[in-house]
């Protein structure tokens, strides 16, 4: 809610725009140092003497030269048609409409296995990593050759919050969590000489991020209730000591993932979560192929029965089988691929090949193998992936394709996974404010409100029975009836609420309104959807202006935006410290099974409010046909100066601006046709948000030659900072171009009358930088808000009754 009528047309305190500007952004992201390339110890054997060095590793920005085994040039997309083909022994190891988390997945083995599951169905795959760089090439390229949503999230596995808060931002943006891999670093250092914060470094990345990424995921996989798939990489180093290599801290991290790996298995196997590791031997990677390293490969083949070092389809193979409802019984196991290198191992040079001991471990380690191989079972449920590739990673949301399969928005956009009963509803809109602000009704702890619905913020929020209403202006204590909210929530009239303690709610706008509370659990009903355990807020301070009807306010914008922060004095809380947490639609779609889109159809009539539709399209006449454009990130992570999506955010071509009712535009700027009109403000960027009544944007492009256009002329008000125009003046052309279409407004619209003989331009200054497309635009689109492919869609309404009585120039 950036705006609430018209006499609060400011912005939030520091909202920008801008990709560049910095901001006090909502999600809290601690910095970390750029990672320029591993520095590698590397211990190599020539003619019996020992040689160590250390490699510089650089970021590769392109394929290694020369290419080996772990460079896959192109992965290809699975034909939609090609399942009606597979066998059904096949079809169990194809992964449709799965979502996959890879960490590490920039480069080498980790984009190999992305680029593998791309090829087998998957519907998203989200990569992890800590370079920029590599994860933005590797998710562009990948999404542009196999057509799947593929994004990039940098963030440090070893950062527990980051980590947290990434795992929601993608069960946000795709709905579901379904496979997650994870892999680890290495490192070779005499024991003796290790470094103290070395060794605890590496230890950090391979099992502490192993186990916090694990369990972030775990947790989505667990709230979902449809179980996952977690791959763990390991390494044959645990179980064996490598030879010639010294890697002391590298072996102990490999072992305790393979443990941990049996743990979490046994622990998840009841909510259907299976958990695997893969062991790969030595691999044919980039790592590997440097000169320095030729004579100990030589060694590692020479002891290998197969001869050759690992190859990428080898361990791609695996990873699908174990993501795959193929290894629908298969948990707790640790998947040595060595191509038979641990069968001997034992007798390698240097490990006395001749001793009875040593025989006697290898047997050990052979019924060792044998017994890890058949551990926990569990039922085969509707399998969750997840690919995880241990390194460090931010968030970084860049959008990528805006793909949705299908026009037919509920049928096409599922949620995760298997035959899923499609969920969605509708709730009829009340228009209160003489059409400037739209409600829905909902049902919380079993009393029923109506509630402001409002796309430009994400917390939803009830005034509580005891609240206290202070004015504004001066902070004095009112009586409750000031405030002019509709009945508030008893929390003593519930048996389903549940406070949570140690937070609190705090939202402020910049026109003076201020909310705070506390926060809570409460089963919240809107459209005949229920979701049983939504986090709200409860407000007990309000300095508000209401209309005596809502008694709150759901927000159905993007969970950077909640408004939860730790700890229980509001007057302590700091920029950028909230609690993110799910919205109520967010929840929705993760959990109930509606498809991860809405749509708001708002009605001019004030005797007919509209209708918001959850997961689908409502049942009213609209243009065929309708005009897709990209939600952008607005917001700027003040710690690494990162885009996160916050707003629904377009980019708009420009206004049409004219007040010859038969004007023709045009969209191309430097035209020189005299019967069309260029269109003004192209390729700005503006927020479609259903809490602000008018449209606003930059006065000396926009406000005021719409003003002028009027007839007769607006006149600028100094005293309420605002375009007026008479009651009964003829209104200008005016639309909004988006995707090549222009979506006019109708002249009904084009006026609010204040009062008997005030009226107002619906086209008012938003302040620099400021375009928001409110309710005023809304009443003439179908707003189809698409988070399931990040796509904003719009369709004209059909021309529809009329009630103000003014002469336009546009229908």
């Amino acid at each position: 809610m950036l705006a609430r009528s018209l006499t609060r047309v400011s912005v939030r305190p520091g909202f920008c725009h801008t990709a560049v500007a910095t901001r006090a952004t909502r999600a809290a992201f601690k910095t970390f140092a750029k990672d320029e390339g591993p520095e590698v110890p590397v211990i190599s054997y020539e003619g019996g003497h020992r040689h160590e060095e250390i490699l510089s590793m650089p970021v590769s920005k392109g394929p290694v030269t020369p290419a080996g085994q772990d460079e896959q040039k192109k992965a290809y997309a699975l034909a939609a048609n090609a399942y009606k083909y597979l066998t059904p022994t096949l079809s169990r190891f194809t992964l449709p409409d799965k979502i996959a988390v890879i960490t590490g997945g920039g480069r080498g083995l980790g984009l190999n296995m992305a680029q593998a599951l791309a090829e087998v169905g998957v519907r998203g795959i989200a990569i992890m990593d800590v370079q920029q760089e590599l994860g933005d090439k590797a998710a562009r390229e990948l999404s542009e050759q196999t057509g799947v949503d593929v994004r990039f999230y940098r963030v440090d596995v070893r950062d527990g919050p980051g980590i947290g808060q990434t795992v929601r931002d993608i069960v946000d943006h795709y709905g579901a969590l379904d496979v997650l891999r994870l892999t680890t670093n290495s490192s070779n250092i005499k024991a003796e000489a290790y470094d103290h914060d070395k060794f605890r470094r590496l230890l950090d990345i391979n099992i502490t991020g192993t186990f916090l990424t694990a369990q972030a995921c775990g947790n989505e996989m667990i709230r979902s209730g449809k179980g996952g798939s977690i791959i763990n990489i390991a390494s044959m180093s645990g179980s064996i000591v490598n030879y010639p290599q010294e890697q002391s801290c590298y072996n102990a991290s490999k072992a305790a993932v393979i443990q941990l790996t049996k743990s979490l298995a046994a622990e998840w196997a009841p909510y259907g979560i299976r958990v695997n590791s893969i062991s790969p031997g030595y691999m044919d990677t980039a790592l590997n192929r440097v000169p320095a390293l030729d004579a100990q490969k030589r060694i590692w083949v020479d002891h290998t029965p197969q001869k050759r070092l690992g190859a990428v389809d080898d361990l791609n193979n695996l990873a699908v089988y174990l993501a795959s409802d193929g290894s629908g019984y298969m948990t707790g196991n640790n998947c040595i691929i060595d191509g038979g290198y641990t069968l001997y191992d034992c007798n390698a040079p240097g490990a006395n090949r001749a001793s009875t001991m040593a025989a006697v471990a290898c047997s050990a380690l052979a019924v060792q193998t044998l017994t890890h191989n058949h551990t926990t079972s569990l039922h085969n449920r509707d399998t969750a992936i997840m690919l995880q590739h241990l390194t460090s990673v931010r968030p970084s949301l860049k959008r990528a394709s805006g793909w949705s399969p299908s026009a037919t928005y509920v049928q096409a956009l599922r949620r995760q996974g298997g035959a899923i009963r499609v969920v969605n509803g509708t709730a009829n809109l009340v228009s209160v404010d003489a059409g400037s602000v739209f409600l829905a009704p909902v049902t919380v702890g079993g009393q029923s409100f109506d509630v402001v619905i409002d796309s430009g913020s994400s917390d939803p929020w009830l005034v509580g029975n005891n609240f206290q209403c202070v004015n504004k202006y001066d902070g004095s204590y009112q009586t409750q009836d000031q405030c002019q909210f509709g009945p508030t929530y008893n929390v003593t009239a519930s048996t389903t609420y549940q406070h949570i303690s140690g937070e609190n709610f705090n939202i402020s706008y910049a026109d003076g309104e201020t909310l705070t509370g506390s926060m809570g659990y409460e089963s919240f009903t809107m459209g005949g959807i229920n979701v049983p355990h939504q986090e709200f807020a409860l407000v007990d301070y309000a300095a508000w202006t209401g209309d005596t009807v809502s008694s709150g306010l759901v927000g159905y914008a993007y969970r950077s935006l909640t408004s939860a922060y730790q700890g229980t004095d509001p007057s302590m809380d700091q920029a950028g410290g909230t609690q993110p947490y799910n919205p109520l639609f967010v929840n929705m779609y993760t959990n109930q099974g509606v498809p991860p889109l809405f749509t708001l159809a708002i009605d001019r009539d004030p005797q007919n409010g509209g209708i918001l539709a959850l997961g689908g399209v409502p049942n009213i006449p609209y243009s065929p046909g309708f005009a897709s454009t990209p939600i952008i990130p607005v917001g700027v992570n003040t710690s690494s100066g990162e885009l996160v999506y916050e707003f629904y955010t377009i980019t708009i071509d420009g206004f049409a601006i004219s007040a010859d009712p038969t004007a023709q535009f045009d969209h191309n700027l430097t035209s020189t046709n005299p019967r069309r009109t260029p269109l003004v403000a192209p390729d700005a960027s503006a927020i479609v948000d259903s809490g602000t009544s008018l449209l606003l944007a930059d006065n000396d492009t926009v406000a005021a030659p719409v003003a002028a256009a009027f007839n007769p002329p607006g006149i600028w008000d100094d005293y309420y900072g605002v375009w007026s125009v008479l009651c009964d003046a003829t209104p200008p052309v005016f639309g909004v171009s988006v995707a090549g279409k222009i979506f006019y407004v109708n002249g009904a619209d084009m006026i609010l009358q204040i009062s008997q003989t005030e009226c107002e331009s619906v086209v008012q200054p938003g302040g620099q930088g400021v375009l928001i497309l409110g309710d005023v635009w809304m009443k003439n689109v179908l707003c189809v808000f698409d988070l399931g492919a990040e796509m904003m869609r719009f369709a004209a309404r059909e021309y529809y009754g009329l009630t103000a009585q003014v002469k336009r120039a546009s229908t």
